[in-house]
């Protein structure tokens, strides 16, 4: 009997929607990615957050647009089940750090290769 395969909806935080959009539909094993939404500032993220309810958050935490950080703590506060990746445009040991301390679960820098999104 075939195995009907696991979806993963992803919200994308992001100044630029095409470095994540190979993702959506992407297979990986018996998980099929589908990008479920995709935010450029605060009010745009919360509202994707509460009406979309995503298994994962792709945070940009360089977006001068989204008060990144804070938008993290109340996911956290909150205990949305949901995963989180950040990316930064450098790399950059106190940032990072600071991100995993929020509980982020992994984290990305710029130029982002598509095998580091799988």
């Amino acid at each position: 009997m075939a195995r009907t395969p696991k979806v993963i909806r992803v919200l994308v935080c992001d100044r630029e929607a095409r470095t994540f959009e190979e993702l959506d539909e992407a297979e990986i094993d018996d998980i099929t990615v589908k990008m479920v939404g995709w935010a450029q500032s605060t009010p745009e993220f919360d509202q994707a957050l509460n009406s979309l309810n995503p298994d994962i958050i792709v945070m940009d935490m360089d977006n001068p647009s989204l008060d990144a950080s804070e938008q993290l703590r109340q996911v956290f506060l909150n205990s949305l089940p949901v995963g989180v990746v950040v990316v930064f445009d450098q790399q950059d040991t106190q940032r990072v750090r600071s991100a995993m301390r929020l509980g982020v679960d992994d984290f990305l820098v710029r130029p982002v290769a598509p095998e580091a999104l799988a």
